[in-house]
């Protein structure tokens, strides 16, 4: 059975790894002060919505081609985001490829993200390689760097400001119901949700409070929000502090039976 638990840290754990043959994704939480506030929230509605952004954006000058078979691998206007590395820049293609059905059956879902690598740093990406990416909603790996990646030709490209990122990607608490005995013995729980609207993935547990004495204190990635009141639909939830900046990514376990 695989299992997908949360990895959240603190601005200080960016610093890429000092061994530069290992690379990563890296999503920054960005801080929203307008989650804060109290509001009512239905079965399946978001309590709170980050946006994620990635450490490095660049935007492609002109296309990208395998040098041997001239296949077009990324193309002039074509955004990359940027790996967490110590050594040559990794830049992989903003959004997440159709699931691989191999990778599917064998890790519950999986993709290969394209990524290319700027050899010299001179601007220009030199070879490509593909990673294979384990979760639906989000680019989300840590490997090493490839030892043979493919040749290509064109790649120039030019660093833009992170937040012109098109993919939209977020983070997000939902609200999934209640758990328990329906009445005054059930509690509402929540869910961790990441991806793109239209693709999104989340968390194999949800996150249930101890107790459901209102108001109900619940923290999540850091935001503090309180249940205020509930009924059979709606829960009313006062947000005290949205999540702050910190690196976001998920961790998948697998346990054999």
């Amino acid at each position: 059975m695989a299992a997908l638990a949360v990895l959240a840290a603190t601005g200080a754990l960016l610093t890429p790894a000092p061994n530069p043959d290992y690379i990563a994704t890296a999503w920054i939480v960005q801080p929203d002060p307008m989650q804060v506030g109290e509001r009512s929230v239905r079965d399946g509605e978001y309590v709170l919505k980050h946006r994620l952004l990635p450490p490095s954006l660049v935007e492609l000058r002109e296309d990208v081609r395998d040098a041997k078979s001239g296949k077009l691998l990324a193309k002039a206007g074509d955004q990359l985001f940027g790996l967490l590395t110590s050594g040559a820049p990794v830049f992989c293609v903003n959004s997440v490829p159709k699931q691989n059905l191999g990778r599917s059956l064998l890790l519950g879902s999986g993709n290969l993200q394209r990524c290319l690598i700027d050899n010299d740093t001179d601007g220009r990406l030199d070879a490509a390689f593909n990673a294979g990416n384990a979760i639906a909603g989000l680019p989300n790996f840590m490997r090493k760097r490839p030892k043979k990646p493919d040749a290509v030709t064109g790649g120039a490209y030019a660093s833009i400001d992170p937040g012109q990122d098109r993919q939209n990607y977020f983070v997000a608490v939902r609200y999934e119901g209640r758990a328990g005995i329906v009445g005054k013995g059930s509690v509402p729980t929540f869910s961790i949700r990441y991806g793109t609207d239209g693709n999104v993935g989340s968390l194999t547990y949800d996150k249930i409070p101890e107790n459901g004495t209102m108001p109900i204190a619940m923290t999540i990635l850091g935001a503090r929000f309180l249940v205020l009141s509930r009924d059979e639909e709606v829960i009313r939830v006062k947000v005290e502090e949205a999540m702050p900046e910190q690196r976001f990514g998920v961790v998948q376990t697998v346990r054999y039976y």
